[in-house]
């Protein structure tokens, strides 16, 4: 596997990572084996889209108000 340092996500990688941070049990460390790139990157990314919080702890999680609001149906 290549380097990737300094290379930016693509609104495609990103989207995959938010996919799987709501939609999945995986934790930080395996999204950023799964994405090719260092822990760093999708912990930002975790909290510049509010999606879990992990409230001092590693690997149990609550999901933050941007996934559990349910839009209303008209």
């Amino acid at each position: 596997m290549t380097g990737n340092q300094g290379r930016r996500f693509s609104e495609q990688e990103i989207a995959k990572i938010r996919r799987f941070l709501t939609e999945t049990e995986m934790t930080i460390s395996e999204i950023a084996t799964r994405m090719g790139c260092s822990k760093g990157p999708v912990a930002q990314i975790n909290r510049k889209f509010d999606i879990r919080h992990y409230n001092g702890r590693r690997t149990v999680w609550e999901m933050g108000p941007a996934v559990t609001a349910v839009p209303t149906q008209p």
